[in-house]
């Protein structure tokens, strides 16, 4: 007897069961996609015990007779799909006929159907494959399908599904993405009974978003409209919503895709949404999104997979501009600062602006980097300490002439008591009385904006009418700088500082060779150097700006800039370093001009958000957050 043998029809179900059926959420998928494509316009998912217990979905659809009812378990029965050519343009979310067959083999199915022209429905009940129950059914036109008792035959893989309430979540996910690819569906979800979403069928995308990911989640995001995509010249279209740069998250959980109509996982998509947020947030942190895209399905190929989520592209870099651009254009268009009024005075002049290099630097660019805006600083008046009697809290008020300064006794007392104290002799005069503070005027619209000072080595504090405004000067010169370097990098070169002699920096031999390899990126950069031995580069020359002694660390971070893919995306990665290391530092000590003239270009430049880094340049506070935290409002 030979040792290759014919697996069994149960085996081989239970075998292609397990590349379509992996627990209660590829079950729901699978059957939510079946309605989706019998023209649902409502769609029912109720569940038991996380899905493993009952699973059902009921649609609204097409339905089918009774014949076509039995064929449907039937592995390889479609009626989606007939020759080869209709998978080059695919517009169906099921195709392959293999997800009730995949289901039944594992559980015992119910399925009830019936066509609108229909007087009666078809009932079938199959346990393991096998119709084990035939009959007729009194429901409205439509499907529904009940699977219970999932993996009951194959206890191997019923062991390795997890609890149901993590399950249930799972099947609350998946339920949740095919809402949100289909907005003009109305989805009802059900857990045991308790109603966890229910979505309008209205065709709002921000409906049914709110309604399956929460309030929090979709008050703040940003509208991305297919319409301002007109005349771009790209095939894909995307439309959909993503968080502002401040609402970003710890994980990629809240990012959603949908490729017409069908939700899918792709590098190439994911990429381009990350990338359209350089600059713009945190390093480490991840935008959400809602993202539809619509392309040919003659481009794109969704036949990767049994489970349908992957797909290639015939074009993937159409795709990458499409969706960078989209979502780039959102965040510029939507998260600029409010703008600043500034009173400018007939007399006022230019404040002069920070040097490009920190304040005890001897380097120095010539020309200003900032804004020439007129700006008149209020004066900055000596206070003077009084403590007022009897141990109350110091004032800090202007001087007053007709106002001496006197120290009182710690102890409160009387005025006779104090002449008592000093005899009968004593001449008594009247003792004036220390003034009230006078109460500082309330800042208005019209008022200026006001520097009040720098907060703890790092943050320069301004007041502009309701709002207090914190500015990282940091973070703030750093954006600046990198955006003249930018500037200069794509004139020609970055402006450079030759040295008097030059700095020999032994490196790695990895690293060594990496900077080697981009001396002229290096120098357009405006960092020149070349070989002095076989581990050791000497540099000639830094970017303007950067002192000699911040050179070792620059070049070390340089070598992990020129490892990034792409000439564009090494430039970007540089000049962010020499960006970094030619800024101003956090516990530099700022001149008040300095500060002054660094607070009227961030406030008078709308751009001015985020450093290179996508750290935010400015943080703006209410007045009424200060009177609320002080319990006054």
């Amino acid at each position: 007897m030979g040792k290759i043998h014919k697996l069994s029809q149960h085996v081989a179900n239970c075998i292609a069961a397990g590349e379509v059926v992996e627990n209660p959420a590829s079950v729901a998928k699978e059957l939510c996609e079946n309605a989706i494509d019998a023209g649902a316009t409502e769609i029912t998912v109720s569940m038991r015990g996380g899905g493993i217990t009952e699973l059902s979905v009921a649609d609204d659809g097409c339905g089918m007779t009774p014949e076509d009812a039995a064929l449907a378990f039937q592995r390889h029965a479609t009626s989606k799909l007939f020759t080869e050519a209709d998978l080059s343009g695919l517009v169906t979310l099921g195709f392959r006929g293999e997800a009730l067959a995949a289901i039944s083999a594992v559980s015992q199915v119910t399925i009830e159907t019936r066509t609108a022209d229909a007087d009666v429905g078809t009932r079938l009940t199959l346990d393991c494959g096998k119709i084990i129950e035939r009959g007729d059914a009194v429901i409205m036109p439509g499907t529904t399908i009940t699977v219970r008792d999932l993996f009951r035959n194959t206890p191997a893989r019923m062991k390795f599904l997890r609890t149901n309430a993590a399950e249930g979540s799972a099947v609350a996910s998946v339920v949740g993405k095919l809402a949100l690819s289909h907005p003009e569906i109305r989805f009802t979800f059900l857990n045991d009974t308790r109603t966890a979403f229910s979505t309008d069928g209205q065709g709002d995308l921000m409906e049914t978003l709110t309604a399956v990911c929460g309030r929090d989640f979709a008050q703040n995001l940003l509208k991305i409209d297919a319409a301002d995509q007109e005349g771009s010249g790209l095939e894909t279209r995307v439309w959909g919503y993503v968080t502002p740069p401040q609402a970003a998250r710890a994980s990629r959980a809240m990012q959603f895709f949908f490729l017409n109509g069908r939700s899918i996982q792709n590098r190439t998509i994911l990429a381009a949404l990350e990338e359209a947020y350089r600059g713009f947030q945190t390093t480490g942190k991840f935008p959400g999104c809602v993202l539809h895209l619509a392309l040919d399905p003659e481009r794109v190929d969704i036949n990767v997979h049994p489970n349908k989520l992957t797909v290639k592209f015939a074009n993937d870099n159409d795709v990458f501009q499409a969706v960078h651009r989209a979502v780039r254009a959102a965040l510029e268009h939507n998260t600029a600062r409010p703008a600043f009024s500034f009173t400018t005075h007939p007399q006022a002049a230019a404040i002069p602006a920070i040097p490009a290099s920190r304040p005890d630097g001897d380097a120095k660019l010539p020309d200003s980097w900032g804004k020439p805006v007129a700006f008149v600083p209020p004066p900055r008046p000596t206070p003077v300490i009084t403590t007022l009697p009897g141990n109350q809290l110091t004032a800090i008020r202007t001087p007053k002439p007709a106002q001496p300064l006197r120290i009182h006794d710690a102890a409160p007392q009387t005025q006779d008591a104090a002449f008592a104290a000093l005899g009968d002799d004593a001449v008594r005069t009247p003792q004036p009385v220390p003034e009230k503070p006078q109460p500082v005027p309330p800042a208005s619209e019209d008022t200026p904006p006001r520097v009040l000072g720098v907060l703890f080595g790092t943050y320069i504090v301004v007041e502009h009418g309701d709002e207090a405004v914190f500015i990282d000067f940091h973070a703030a010169h750093e954006r600046i700088r990198y955006d003249k370097l930018l500037s200069e990098y794509r004139a020609g070169g970055v402006v450079s500082q030759t040295l008097l002699s030059s700095l020999l920096l032994p490196l790695p031999p990895e690293e060594y060779t990496a900077v080697l390899a981009n001396t002229e990126l290096l120098q357009k950069c405006g960092l020149e150097l070349d070989a002095f031995g076989e581990d050791t580069v000497a540099i000639r020359a830094l970017p303007a700006g950067v002192e000699p002694d911040e050179a070792p660390a620059l070049l070390r971070e340089l070598c992990e800039s020129v490892r990034a893919d792409g000439e564009t995306e090494r430039a970007l990665e540089m000049l962010h370093c020499v960006a970094c290391h030619s800024a101003v530092r956090a516990g530099d000590s700022l001149t008040p001009a300095e500060c002054d003239a660094l607070a009227v270009h961030v406030l008078s430049d709308p751009d001015l958000r985020f450093c290179p880094h996508g750290r935010p340049v400015a943080v703006i506070m209410k007045k009424r957050e200060f009177i609320r935290n002080f319990s006054r409002g």
